[in-house]
């Protein structure tokens, strides 16, 4: 199952039932996997270091296209993997009398830095980072063998989170609705969130994205801003006409009455700027999921403040509808 995050009312631009982002299953489970990964849970050992056997180094393997591993004052061994671990170079690597310790210990003042083994034998990851639905299978192989997450539906036995629903965050569960969908692809995702840029030449009939007739007013500019949506029509020199509608060529259909009953809100409550739209859960083992924390006034995370999003279980493609098209139920890919 895939997710949508939906506006559910019409402000700076947007649509009421407008497509804000659209999350597949793999985008999910890999960011699920950067937060059971992430090296700031990772904590520290004696030196001030990440722990060199810890999952976040293994992660950190898998993910980076380089691994730099120190081999003296001022050189360094770098490894280039793929994400299966599998060594593709190595090359030795020196930097001038001194830079390298001063590299090394202007990072590791940082309380986020990302600096693992041992004083003298640092090892630190760089180059790119690229994670598609493979590599994200890999990852959590990796997460498996090392830990008790799983990312199979319903809560996980070892944190509680469940781990195929996307972790939006509290200000998105407070002003947007999340909606689960069948599943889609990389290029439909792309479809789902990208602007819905429009031309007209001269004499040609300007709509909105809705397709109804808009007469612009260009009166001492070449820019009109629409009244009610708050778009802004450009007018060049050779007369043409453009417009770029910021999310998007997919709304969803008349949510008041398919998604109010799956949320458990009314439309009046899911209005109201002051109430979470989606439900909230206390997670039973907070401290083995510590990215789920608030955090208090002084930065200082809660663990009594843990808690997971659900999300209103809806696959009803039909739902969808194509605004430049008019066409329910289909998608529009690239």
């Amino acid at each position: 199952m895939a997710e949508i995050l939906i506006t559910p009312r019409a402000s700076g631009g947007l649509e009421d039932g407008d497509v804000i982002c659209a999350w597949n299953s793999r985008r999910i489970k890999s960011t699920h996997a950067q937060h059971i990964c992430h090296w700031l849970f990772a904590g520290f050992s004696s030196e001030g270091l990440r722990p060199d056997g810890s999952l976040s180094r293994k992660w950190c393997d898998s993910v980076w296209q380089y691994r730099f591993t120190r081999t003296g004052p001022d050189s360094a061994d770098r490894v280039e993997t793929d994400s299966a671990g599998n060594v593709l170079a190595v090359d030795a690597v020196t930097w001038p009398t001194g830079k390298l310790d001063l590299y090394l210990s202007r990072r590791r003042r940082h309380a986020a830095h990302r600096i693992f083994g041992r004083d003298g034998a640092e090892i630190w990851h760089g180059g790119r980072s690229l994670i598609n639905a493979t590599d994200t299978d890999r990852q959590w192989s990796l997460i498996q063998t090392h830990s008790d997450h799983e990312p199979s539906p319903g809560p996980c036995a070892h944190c509680g989170q469940d781990h195929s629903l996307s972790p939006w965050g509290r200000l998105d569960v407070q002003h947007l609705l999340a909606v689960r969908v069948t599943e889609f692809n990389e290029i439909e995702a792309a479809a789902f969130e990208e602007p819905d840029l429009r031309s007209w030449a001269p004499g040609d009939t300007i709509t909105d994205p809705d397709g109804t007739t808009v007469t612009p007013s260009f009166a001492n500019a070449d820019v009109w801003e629409h009244p009610t949506g708050k778009w802004n029509y450009l007018r060049h020199p050779d007369g043409t006409v453009t417009v770029k509608f910021r999310y998007r060529n997919i709304k969803v259909a008349n949510w008041t009455q398919s998604l109010t009953a799956a949320v458990g809100r009314t439309p009046v409550e899911i209005l109201d700027r002051g109430k979470r739209i989606g439900q909230q859960r206390a997670i039973a083992q907070p401290e083995r999921a510590p990215w789920l924390a608030r955090r208090d006034a002084r930065g200082v995370r809660s663990a009594a403040a843990y808690e997971s999003v659900s999300h209103a279980p809806i696959a009803d493609a039909a739902l969808l509808r194509n605004k430049r098209e008019g066409r329910a139920g289909q998608r529009r890919p690239q």
